[in-house]
């Protein structure tokens, strides 16, 4: 057996890749009517009768939708509308407020984990009121500094 060895100092040769060249073909025939001029295909220029036609998308089912979080779909459910008879007058409000109404109910009826129930929800809405900042009124140094401010923007 022999195997082919390489001196120690010299490097075996190594082939360069070529990137492929674009061809300058055309693949409308010559005698084609004059309406359709001959097109060059290549790299980035595909023939005509591949391309999509005008108004056509190259993705017709479009991207997939996203899956719903739980939260959402929660929120979307107590957003949706129920019919109430309430003192013998119907009504339709959404599914949060008619579980408001029957927790109050149930509160006033004496169901002691309703009350419970009811105390908790209104410390995190009380809690969410305390987060959202009240509207403030600026002082008369604030408005002029803002009304400066606004006045050089509009001289630019």
């Amino acid at each position: 057996m022999t195997s082919a060895r390489t001196s120690v100092g010299a490097t075996p040769t190594v082939r360069q890749r070529e990137r492929p060249r674009p061809s300058t073909e055309t693949l409308v025939p010559e005698s084609s009517p004059p309406a359709e001029q001959p097109y060059e295909v290549g790299y980035g220029k595909p023939p005509k009768q591949s391309q999509f036609q005008p108004g056509q998308s190259g993705n017709p089912n479009g991207r997939p939708k996203r899956a719903k979080s739980p939260f959402t779909l929660l929120r979307e459910e107590l957003r949706s509308k129920v019919t109430l008879r309430e003192n013998g007058r119907v009504t339709t409000v959404t599914k949060l407020e008619a579980i408001m109404k029957r927790v109050v109910a149930d509160t006033l009826s004496g169901k002691a984990s309703q009350t419970k129930l009811l105390f908790a929800l209104l410390h995190v809405f009380e809690a969410q009121d305390a987060s959202v900042p009240e509207d403030r009124n600026l002082s008369r140094s604030d408005e002029e500094l803002l009304h400066n401010l606004l006045k050089g923007f509009a001289d630019e």
